[in-house]
Protein backbone atom coordinates (compact mmCIF):
# COMPACT_ATOMS: atom_id res chain seq x y z
CA UNK A 1 0.00 0.00 0.00
CA UNK A 2 1.65 3.16 -0.76
CA UNK A 3 0.37 6.64 0.72
CA UNK A 4 0.35 9.20 -1.52
CA UNK A 5 1.61 13.05 -0.92
CA UNK A 6 -0.45 16.50 -1.61
CA UNK A 7 2.26 16.60 -4.33
CA UNK A 8 1.39 13.43 -6.00
CA UNK A 9 -0.32 13.99 -9.44
CA UNK A 10 -3.73 12.91 -10.00
CA UNK A 11 -3.95 10.74 -12.89
CA UNK A 12 -7.05 11.88 -15.39
CA UNK A 13 -9.70 9.24 -16.47
CA UNK A 14 -8.50 6.42 -13.50
CA UNK A 15 -12.14 6.84 -12.48
CA UNK A 16 -15.40 6.10 -13.65
CA UNK A 17 -17.37 8.75 -15.65
CA UNK A 18 -19.54 10.90 -13.40
CA UNK A 19 -23.21 10.26 -13.77
CA UNK A 20 -25.08 13.01 -16.17
CA UNK A 21 -28.00 14.61 -14.61
CA UNK A 22 -31.52 14.67 -16.53
CA UNK A 23 -30.78 17.72 -17.66
CA UNK A 24 -28.36 16.88 -19.73
CA UNK A 25 -29.76 13.99 -21.24
CA UNK A 26 -32.72 16.18 -21.91
CA UNK A 27 -30.54 18.61 -23.70
CA UNK A 28 -28.55 15.80 -25.68
CA UNK A 29 -32.10 14.80 -26.87
CA UNK A 30 -33.46 18.43 -27.68
CA UNK A 31 -30.46 19.87 -28.97
CA UNK A 32 -30.21 18.69 -32.15
CA UNK A 33 -34.34 19.66 -33.24
CA UNK A 34 -33.11 22.99 -31.47
CA UNK A 35 -30.38 23.89 -33.88
CA UNK A 36 -32.81 22.66 -36.60
CA UNK A 37 -35.62 25.42 -35.99
CA UNK A 38 -33.66 28.14 -35.08
CA UNK A 39 -29.98 27.62 -36.61
CA UNK A 40 -28.90 31.15 -35.75
CA UNK A 41 -28.54 30.55 -32.27
CA UNK A 42 -25.17 31.28 -30.65
CA UNK A 43 -24.19 28.10 -28.10
CA UNK A 44 -24.36 30.50 -25.32
CA UNK A 45 -28.23 31.04 -26.25
CA UNK A 46 -28.71 27.29 -27.30
CA UNK A 47 -28.15 26.47 -23.43
CA UNK A 48 -29.98 29.52 -21.97
CA UNK A 49 -32.88 28.15 -24.32
CA UNK A 50 -32.53 24.82 -23.09
CA UNK A 51 -32.64 25.93 -19.41
CA UNK A 52 -36.03 27.63 -19.79
CA UNK A 53 -37.66 24.49 -21.93
CA UNK A 54 -36.70 22.58 -19.01
CA UNK A 55 -38.06 24.58 -16.37
CA UNK A 56 -41.23 25.07 -18.04
CA UNK A 57 -41.76 21.34 -18.75
CA UNK A 58 -43.75 19.17 -16.57
CA UNK A 59 -42.70 16.22 -14.55
CA UNK A 60 -44.50 13.66 -16.40
CA UNK A 61 -42.50 15.05 -19.76
CA UNK A 62 -39.10 15.13 -17.65
CA UNK A 63 -39.90 11.60 -16.09
CA UNK A 64 -37.83 9.18 -18.72
CA UNK A 65 -35.03 12.17 -18.56
CA UNK A 66 -35.00 11.43 -14.68
CA UNK A 67 -35.18 7.64 -15.63
CA UNK A 68 -32.02 8.07 -17.39
CA UNK A 69 -30.17 9.81 -14.44
CA UNK A 70 -31.16 7.62 -11.87
CA UNK A 71 -30.01 4.66 -14.07
CA UNK A 72 -26.46 6.38 -14.67
CA UNK A 73 -26.11 7.46 -10.85
CA UNK A 74 -26.45 3.53 -9.98
CA UNK A 75 -23.95 2.66 -12.65
CA UNK A 76 -21.53 5.01 -11.35
CA UNK A 77 -22.03 4.12 -7.87
CA UNK A 78 -21.54 0.24 -8.58
CA UNK A 79 -18.35 0.94 -10.33
CA UNK A 80 -17.00 3.31 -7.72
CA UNK A 81 -17.84 0.23 -5.20
CA UNK A 82 -20.46 2.55 -3.30
CA UNK A 83 -23.48 -0.08 -3.61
Amino acid sequence: MSILSPMTPRIRGAGPKRPQSAFLYYAADRRPSLRIEQPGLSVTDTCRVLGEEWNQLDDEVKTPYNEMARVDRERYNQEKGWV
